[in-house]
């Protein structure tokens, strides 16, 4: 998983569809550091890290199992996009939020492609630009990177 350390500093959003999936992601961390206690705003943002990482894998899976004729379980990807929307819709709604905070949250809650987009390029940690490089369901399917498919629907796992 990535590892982002948002900055302590608000800062400002210009151009939403430009901004980096990784930018994206970091100023939605920013927010769960708008309550007071401290301990509490790293659990949650740490349960939506790990949310967000959750609903990739579920769909990097399918993608792979998919290429080889085994189906995974849609519903369940769904019900993790869902959370994930909820947590965002929630926070547009919420007392506290700079303007930009505001803009980035409406916008994203506005349509589940853009929080799609944002978790891919979040976790994707390839230049899709650069031919060079390749991405992780490519790298899946021969067997290499963070996944690993031997053709069995329970023998798709991360590597550690």
């Amino acid at each position: 998983m990535p590892n982002e350390v948002p900055s302590s500093s608000e800062s400002e959003i210009y151009d939403i569809e430009t901004l980096s999936p990784q930018s994206k992601v970091r100023h939605i961390l920013e927010i769960f550091d708008l309550g007071e206690d401290k301990e509490a705003n790293e659990i949650r943002k740490n349960k939506f890290l790990k949310l967000i990482e959750r609903y990739w894998e579920q769909k990097a899976r399918s993608k792979v199992m998919d290429l080889n004729q085994i189906s995974d379980s849609e519903s369940d990807r769904a019900k993790t996009h869902n959370q994930i929307m909820e947590i965002i819709r929630s926070m547009s709604i919420s007392t506290g939020l700079n303007p930009s905070q505001r803009k980035l949250t409406e916008y994203l809650s506005a349509d589940r492609k853009r929080v799609t987009i944002m978790v891919d390029g979040y976790f994707s940690n390839y230049n899709s630009a650069n031919s060079n490089q390749q991405s992780p369901i490519a790298m899946a399917r021969r067997g290499e990177g963070p996944f690993q498919f031997s053709g069995s629907k329970d023998d798709v796992r991360r590597q550690q």
